[in-house]
């Protein structure tokens, strides 16, 4: 008679991280160490798991990690792509000793001259379905509205296709927290005055010897003869400098 053999399926990756605040939930003791363990030797997806169900425990192990880990976060030893989850988990933590390195962390970047610096934890680690949906569907101020990364989208602002391989992580943060420190050529906004008062302002969309359309946010151009122009000045970017605290740095 043919024995019957069985094997076990796999577990998907995705599967057993999704598992881990489940099981640290029911078994703190036994998930600390296992936890650790992808802490020190996994991938940033792991690691990044890892921390979130750590910062959770009700077990005075986890805050043994954290320690360990803002210590090397303070010595630049903390990859990049994981640092946010590392800082978001910790701040969660009710040990004075976890508060106090937060706080170490938060002053040293707090001291910096850099502009970006409290943002930076945002330039590495992020998942791009979740970045898609917030780029289509904020709930304030969707970034389609005035960009396109595709078909839709509006034009108010530079089409964003192909973005990333024209330009360093840097520059897509400073645009999005800090828009005027740098402004898309052609995307500058212009401000005019007419002779008869009316003030008109937008990005240009053409200009003749005779005449200026000016684009603004709402997508609608209007034209204006140049004769009836009493003054023309740059103004800031027609992007809202909002972003900074409109999404969260794991949003951004």
């Amino acid at each position: 008679m043919t024995g019957v053999q069985t094997c076990a399926l796999p577990i998907s990756p995705a599967l057993r991280l999704a598992a881990l605040p489940i099981t640290a939930r029911l078994a703190p003791a036994k998930a600390v160490p296992v936890l650790a363990n992808l802490v020190r030797h996994g991938d940033a997806t792991e690691q990044k798991a890892a921390f979130r169900a750590l910062g959770n425990l009700r077990n005075p192990e986890a805050d043994t990690v954290f320690a360990d880990q803002l210590r090397a976060l303070l010595a630049g030893q903390v990859p990049a792509a994981v640092q946010l989850e590392l800082i978001n988990a910790a701040g969660r933590r009710a040990d004075p000793k976890i508060k106090a390195l937060v706080a170490e962390h938060e002053k040293s970047v707090s001291s910096s001259t850099d502009p970006l610096a409290s943002f930076r934890v945002a330039l590495e680690g992020g998942d791009k379905e979740r970045g898609r949906r917030i780029f289509e569907s904020q709930a304030t101020l969707p970034c389609i509205r005035c960009h396109r990364a595709g078909a839709e989208g509006g034009d108010a602002g530079p089409n964003l296709a192909g973005i990333g391989a024209k330009q360093s992580r840097e520059y897509l943060l400073e645009s999005i927290v800090k828009p005027n420190a740098k402004i898309a050529p052609g995307y500058d906004t212009v401000v005019v005055t007419l002779k008869s008062g009316r003030v008109v302002a937008g990005i240009v969309a053409q200009e003749t010897a005779d005449t200026l359309s000016l684009r603004d946010t709402e997508n609608k151009v209007a034209a204006v003869a140049k004769s009836e122009i009493a003054k023309r000045e740059g103004a800031p970017s027609s992007m809202p400098e909002v972003y900074a605290t409109l999404l969260t740095k794991q949003q951004i």
